[in-house]
């Protein structure tokens, strides 16, 4: 932002940074996101995963295989891929079905205190979070 202003007045300058701090604010989340998603879809876990010494296995403790990993990567970040495509692709409903399906996947969040102990994602794409031996 420090460049930007150069050879501009001060209230322009400080235009730039605002709309440049707006582009940030909305497009960084989605960025981080699509990072996250990227790694765990790769390998199966994440940062937190990895502390907790963690990984996504299948339903029935096995390891997972790389399509059951991507599965459940896609279906838990949708709201980050979704809209994006949709965007890039001009097809407007795709971010309203992303936000909606987003309620569903938050709510589904608290099926892990069942007995299984699964998220929606995890039961969709028959998979689950366990220790890593």
């Amino acid at each position: 932002m420090i460049g930007l202003g150069a050879g501009v007045n001060g209230e322009d300058a400080a235009a730039s940074a605002a709309v440049g701090g707006m582009v940030g604010l909305f497009v960084g989340p989605f960025l981080a996101s699509f990072l996250i998603m990227i790694v765990e879809c790769c390998s199966g876990v994440t940062p937190g995963k990895l502390m907790l010494r963690m990984k996504v296995s299948e339903a029935d403790g096995s390891d997972a295989n790389l399509g059951s990993i991507v599965s459940r990567g896609l279906l838990k970040y949708q709201y980050s891929w979704v809209p994006t495509v949709g965007a890039l692709v001009g097809l407007d409903f795709l971010v309203t079905i992303s936000a909606l399906f987003s309620i569903v996947m938050f709510f589904g969040i608290f099926l892990i205190f069942g007995e299984r102990r699964q998220t929606l994602w995890d039961k969709m794409a028959q998979t689950t979070v366990a220790m890593n031996n």
